[in-house]
């Protein structure tokens, strides 16, 4: 029995495999009728099959397509350091555009330093949405986080 997978899409955004309806319907033609001994076996060994490909559909079948969100960070001063406590990485100084990358559009918890020598550090948190299904769009609908930095005391 031969079968080639159809994709189509299960909401919109996400892709799914139906190769097992296709396995369904060769299996009725197949099996319409049973007899007994060998067409049993076959009968067997094709229900495990299909019984393994529909989990494989249902597990495994759903992949997000990429979403993403993006934040435009602004400081008064400008010039200061934005820093993703999450990983200790540099995301580049203010004014500065930030985009996230993700397979739902679930929002994403973020705290962030800010850092400019001189002034007092400030962190902030914020969740990104990450709703776009382009780097373009989520860069036009950027979410803005402006802080104003305090000078440090002598």
């Amino acid at each position: 029995m031969v079968f080639q997978p159809v994709t189509g899409t299960c909401r919109p955004g996400l892709r799914m495999q139906f190769g097992f309806l296709l396995v369904c319907s060769s299996f009725y033609r197949q099996y319409g009728s049973l007899k007994k001994g060998e067409d049993m076996k076959r009968f067997c060994s094709t229900l495990c099959l299909l019984i393994a490909v529909v989990c494989a559909g249902f597990l495994g079948g759903c992949t997000g397509a990429k979403t993403y969100g993006s934040v435009k960070f602004v400081s008064t001063p400008a010039g200061a350091e934005v820093i993703n406590l999450k990983d200790d990485t540099n995301m580049g100084m203010t004014p500065v555009l930030v985009t996230w990358e993700g397979n739902e559009k679930k929002p994403e918890y973020v705290t962030v330093e800010f850092r400019k020598t001189g002034y007092q550090e400030k962190i902030t948190s914020f969740y990104v949405n990450k709703r776009h299904d382009t780097r373009e769009e989520a860069a036009s609908a950027a979410q803005p986080i402006t802080v104003e930095l305090e000078k440090r005391k002598n």
